[in-house]
């Protein structure tokens, strides 16, 4: 292998390095996002679960079960 060669492999390897740590950097953000996501999904449907509690409760309480 020539000189020249070895200069144009080592700056595609460098170049590739460059790429993937940025690649990295991207899908860590993108895994942080997520999970920040899933943290507000998860409160949100709490207080949905909270609602329907309460909506049952005031429906019990407004309209009594039939016997």
């Amino acid at each position: 292998m020539d000189t020249q060669q070895a200069k144009m492999d080592a700056q595609q390897a460098m170049w590739t390095h460059i790429k993937l740590r940025w690649t990295h950097s991207k899908l860590k953000w993108t895994l942080s996002k997520l999970i920040q996501t899933r943290s507000k999904l998860r409160w949100t449907l709490s207080k949905l679960i909270q609602i329907r509690s309460k909506l049952r409760w005031t429906h019990s309480k407004l309209i009594p079960e039939r016997t």
